[in-house]
């Protein structure tokens, strides 16, 4: 089973891909997927969180 499903699902709800979220953590996307691969603490996982609710209104105020 995947480490960190309820990130990956929570990424995949707002419609971004691995890379997007790297991005916006400023780093690459093979260092977030083997970052992922265990399991993160709380506040790693609540910075991911954030980071994936700015990009989405950030999405949203672009869309109108």
């Amino acid at each position: 089973m995947k480490n960190n499903l309820d990130i990956r699902y929570r990424l995949d709800r707002a419609g971004f891909k691995m890379w997007e979220l790297a991005t916006a953590l400023g780093t690459s996307d093979s260092a977030l997927s083997r970052t992922l691969r265990q399991e993160l603490s709380d506040v790693q996982k609540e910075k991911i969180v954030k980071t994936i609710d700015e990009m989405s209104e950030r999405r949203k105020k672009e869309n109108g």
